[in-house]
């Protein structure tokens, strides 16, 4: 297999495509006026952009996806697979380096026309272009598939050489899935557009999206967030794989919708820990399988050898030493697969917690709570320079979250199994059973040491079991236990700090990968990069994406428009003639100023922070406290009914 280089040199094709990405940059450019300097050429052409990624876009999944598509190549350069220009992997240090850079912007700028056909504001130019670009980079890649399904000269050396069936399939699956919903998504624009008969770029300025309108009425409307929740009859009855799902797993929220940029970042860091368990699936596996081979033929010469010479005695030991050694390779080989797939498996699942993580912390910054983030405040220039590092970093932590993982996981399967599983199985003496009954003794005096002082500090210490708090009940015995356990918490304090110092290493490889989590102590956030990066990108959403001001923004544009309908409908607590228009009697029975107090009351209720930012502090706060306990204890209080 050594020999099956495919007829197409994907390095050559991406520098060939930058042709073609360049006509269909220059051609959507010049549908694009300049906000600026508009004299010129009458404003046009403008400066595209592939995303926004401060706006909530509808294309966002295609977008992730065509992101998706280029970690194969971002691997490749990461791997030092992808060189330009005639260099090699034996060129000096400074031309690898400088490959490195110009093929970081090759590849940028040929999946660069993907994206701006699907953020362009013409629809019909946009996907005509993406549908024949994006189809020729499809094509090309199930031609180099087709040609060298089973690997090729490009991957892993000892895969060139065996030949995986299907190796190449497998392991661009994901790729091709990318560019595959990505054809099928500018199709299926074009035809709504053919059917519509409608070529125009898009007219209305949006500034908030549906969810953010869907955020802001779930604010504004009656909640029971300080209320008792009561069931009624009208409540529908969830599924019980709805009630398991919403309780352990993931529970969805109307109101909220990712950020193209989450999606693009975690779904590239997916495929490429794919891409690289793949690699090290097939790679170990065939490795260990070399090796007992080989060390199964050289038995069998060494048998024979020695059985010519009639050494009976020499031919046990020579047997039972290759039999120990061939052991250790079905181990060696058990225990890289099973690391392989439970870290593949456990960083899929970290991904998806910070997932969750992220839009919680984006829902408290909404609310505004603070309190997860570190006291130390960074400038806009760090926040902006943090937040610009968020997705490389992201992905960056999750690879090598993952290749530490599975280093850390294969020397763990080493060691349960020659020390749990086969002192049990064969005759190999049972060491870890040795040591843990030459310290037990140890570990159960400090074991009973520990529960005692528990036991000491409930029953005799604290008044009231510590039901009352943290009141002494015998002050006394509390001076001479503190005396006596003085000294022997010394010598458990040595062995407590071994156990802190193992507990942070063990957190420390598990959670690598997780940005949400900062791995120093608190106060010294800022010196963990990964976890500054995550905090600039939670500020940057924060700060354009809050649902609040989007949709405030949207209503002074739709006002300014004239679209009045659309105002009225969302602002229908508040506009008075919308009340009017629907209930003839409020106009009569409520005035406005009334009203207005009742909303301000209400309002106030739900939002107690308010009160001390007030101007004017004619409500009382503990009149509103009490006035909260009491809606607590009624459950017939109903501020707003629909």
């Amino acid at each position: 297999n050594l020999t099956c280089k495919p007829s197409i040199n994907f390095g050559q094709y991406t520098l060939y495509s930058l042709i073609p990405a360049s006509i269909i940059i220059v051609l959507l450019a010049c549908t694009l006026r300049r906000v600026k300097r508009i004299g010129y050429c009458n404003g046009y052409p403008g400066l595209i952009y592939p995303v926004d990624f401060l706006r909530y876009d509808q294309n966002r999944f295609a977008h992730a996806a065509a992101f998706g598509a280029t970690a194969g190549a971002c691997l490749q350069i990461f791997e030092k697979k992808f060189f330009l220009f005639g260099i090699t992997a034996q060129s000096s240090a400074w031309l690898q380096m400088v490959n490195n850079l110009v093929s970081v912007i090759v590849i940028g700028f040929s999946y660069y026309p993907i994206l701006a056909c699907l953020s362009t504001h013409h629809e019909l130019l946009g996907s005509v272009l993406g549908l024949f670009y994006s189809l020729s980079w499809l094509t090309i890649k199930m031609i180099i598939i087709i040609e060298c399904p089973n690997g090729m000269d490009s991957d892993d050396n000892l895969i060139a050489l065996v030949g995986v069936p299907g190796y190449s399939v497998l392991s661009n699956l994901p790729e091709i899935c990318c560019l595959a919903y990505i054809v099928f998504k500018f199709t299926i624009n074009l035809l709504r557009i053919i059917r519509n008969q409608r070529s125009d770029a898009k007219g209305n300025l949006v500034m908030a999206s549906t969810h953010q309108f869907a955020h802001v009425r779930s604010i504004l409307k009656y909640t029971k967030r300080y209320y008792r929740t009561r069931i009624t009859d009208n409540s529908p009855e969830l599924p019980l794989s709805s009630k398991i799902s919403r309780k352990f797993f993931y529970k969805s929220r109307p109101e909220f919708k990712y950020p193209t940029r989450i999606l693009a970042t975690f779904l590239v860091a997916q495929i490429a820990v794919y891409k690289i368990a793949f690699v090290y699936v097939f790679t170990g596996y065939e490795n260990f399988r070399l090796l007992r081979t080989l060390f199964y033929t050289t038995e069998y010469i060494k048998i024979i050898d020695i059985d010519k010479h009639n050494g009976n005695a020499t031919l046990s030991s020579t047997h039972m030493i290759f039999t120990l050694i061939v052991q250790g390779i079905t181990v060696l080989q058990a225990s890289w697969t099973v690391s392989t797939i439970t870290s593949c498996s456990l960083i899929l699942v970290y991904s998806l917690h910070m997932i969750s993580c992220i839009r919680k912390h984006l829902l408290r910054l909404y609310c505004g709570s603070k309190s997860f983030l570190p006291y130390k405040k960074f400038s806009p220039t760090m926040t902006m320079a943090d937040n610009l590092r968020y997705s490389g970093y992201q992905i960056g932590y999750i690879l090598w979250g993952f290749i530490i993982l599975q280093i850390f996981l294969f020397m763990v399967c080493i060691l349960i199994a020659y020390f749990i599983v086969l002192p049990f199985v064969t005759k190999i003496p049972p060491v870890l059973l040795d040591f843990l009954i030459s310290i037990w003794p140890s570990i159960a005096i400090s074991a009973a040491a520990y529960l005692a002082q528990l036991l000491l500090a409930r029953f005799y210490l604290l008044k009231n079991g510590g039901k009352d708090g943290l009141v002494i009940d015998n002050r006394r015995l509390l001076s001479n236990v503190t005396y006596f356990l003085f000294f022997y918490n010394i010598i458990l304090g040595l062995f407590s700090a071994l156990f802190r110092l193992l507990e942070s290493l063990f957190l420390g490889i598990l959670f690598i990968s997780r940005l949400d989590k900062s791995l120093l102590i608190r106060g010294y956030e800022s010196w963990d990069s990964g976890h500054s990066a995550y905090l600039g990108f939670l500020q940057m959403e924060f700060q354009y994406n809050h649902p609040a001001a989007s949709v405030f923004c949207q209503l002074l544009v739709d006002n300014l428009q004239g679209n009045v309908n659309g105002l009225n409908c969302i602002n229908s607590t508040i506009d008075e003639n919308y009340y009017q228009q629907n209930n003839p009697s409020i106009r009569r029975t409520i005035s406005k100023v009334a009203r207005n107090r009742w909303l301000l009351a209400v309002t106030l209720l739900n939002n107690q922070t308010l009160i001390a930012h007030r101007r004017t502090k004619f409500v009382d706060s503990f009149t509103i406290s009490k006035r909260v306990d009491e809606c607590n204890s009624d459950d017939e209080l109903l501020l707003f009914q629909d």
